[in-house]
């Protein structure tokens, strides 16, 4: 869906509001399912992705890091 909405909106057409949305709405996604659709999206919109990945993918290492503190 995200997709979709980045290419009606057009490559260079999107306001920082409505990249705010997008990454909110992927930030819901499974990184696996992300993963694969970065492989279908044109490179612009890979690019958005990977930062909506690679958010999503610290703010589980954080989640876990707190669940599991180490103890050294």
């Amino acid at each position: 869906m995200a997709i979709q909405a980045l290419k009606e909106i057009g490559k260079g057409n999107v306001a920082e509001s409505e990249m705010q949305i997008i990454l909110k709405q992927l930030a819901k996604e499974e990184p696996f399912r992300l993963e694969h659709d970065i492989r279908l999206a044109p490179e612009w919109i890979r690019i958005i992705m990977r930062k909506a990945l690679k958010d999503k993918i610290n703010s589980l290492n954080w989640k876990f890091k707190l669940q599991f503190p180490s103890t050294i």
